[in-house]
């Protein structure tokens, strides 16, 4: 890894690849007025440096058969916290997928499961609750799992100042029709999925098929919803932010949650902001850089009218930003 001071156009850069991956050399040439060779290099720095540390898509998670999203606050005590993230992580659950995202200060853990069916659920929980470490587990059902992440919200410090262009995103569609899947389409996702930078050419020469018939396979699964982002991550402590602030929110009934949540995507970094179905009705995630921050969003939340009640707590920055939930 080298140290790499990010100026206005490589944060312009940073902007183009989080909202499409795919962005070509020459178009991203064109939109920060320089040469495609200079474009190149300042990529592959930007890579070595461990400012970007993947290229990935976001899959529904239809896709793989998971049907339901659930956070899970799972409340131990203060000096069993690490043996038991590191039990749960290693833990082989007999219902799908339990992911823990890591440590949080205080007695909870935050945790994630992805469920075929929610009628596992109950069974899941007791599986984690029947470690006498683990004192109680609140469920949190997601609404939907697409457009959580609001990358166009990332706030880039450069080294003459901030970077203020923001890239609207491109919302996945709210109605498509069936799309058909083939075992090839399957394929295509994988040999993607970590990779969504990689040439259709070289995807079409590994499947045995035309370039041609890659390129209408993506864009039949891009428009069908299937793939819902392809987007660059970011190491978000390579760029000044130091921690994670979590906010569990609940509103008052009668409130409208769609502008609530236009209020909330206001707030600076706000990065990720999920509907419950449970104990709350939000969850906002956003990078800080220092304490400040962590005030400053704890003050922008209170001035918004319809809010009942805010847990927050404060964690590590994920390792990815935006994180490929369910690319795998």
């Amino acid at each position: 890894m080298v140290n790499l001071r990010i100026d206005a156009i490589s944060a312009k850069m940073l902007k183009l690849l989080l909202e499409e991956s795919r962005t070509s050399f020459t178009e991203i040439a064109g939109n920060c007025d320089i040469s495609v060779s200079a474009a190149r290099m300042r990529y592959n720095n930007l890579k070595k440096a461990g400012i970007i540390n993947g290229e990935y898509l976001h899959v529904n998670p239809k896709f793989w058969g998971y049907e339901y999203t659930v956070d899970l606050r799972i409340k131990t005590s203060f000096h069993n916290m690490k043996e038991l993230i590191k039990q749960l992580n290693s833990k082989q659950c007999k219902y799908p997928a339990c992911i823990l995202a890591g440590t949080h200060f205080g007695k909870t853990i935050m945790g994630l499961a992805l469920l075929c069916k929610l009628e596992n659920l109950r069974g899941l929980i007791e599986e984690i609750e029947a470690d006498p470490k683990v004192k109680s587990v609140d469920t949190l059902v997601w609404a939907k799992t697409q457009d959580i992440s609001h990358p166009e919200n990332l706030i880039i410090k450069t080294c003459t100042g901030i970077y203020g262009d923001k890239v609207e995103p491109k919302n996945a569609p709210t109605k498509t029709e069936k799309v058909c899947i083939d075992e090839t389409d399957k394929q295509m996702v994988r040999l993607l999925a970590n990779n969504s930078r990689r040439s259709f050419t070289s995807v079409a020469k590994k499947l045995g098929i035309s370039t041609h018939s890659v390129i209408q396979r993506y864009k039949k699964l891009r428009n069908g919803n299937v793939l819902t982002r392809s987007a660059i991550s970011v190491n978000l402590n390579k760029i000044g932010y130091k921690a994670c602030n979590t906010s569990f929110i609940k509103l008052r009934t009668g409130n409208k949650i769609s502008e609530i949540r236009q209020q909330l995507l206001q707030i600076p970094n706000t990065l990720v902001l999920i509907e419950h179905s449970g104990v709350f009705d939000l969850r906002i995630d956003n990078a800080v850089a220092d304490i400040d921050d962590i005030f400053l969003i704890s003050e922008q939340i209170q001035r918004i009218e319809g809010i009942e009640e805010v847990d927050s707590t404060v964690g590590r920055c994920p390792p990815l930003f935006p994180i490929p939930l369910y690319n795998k």
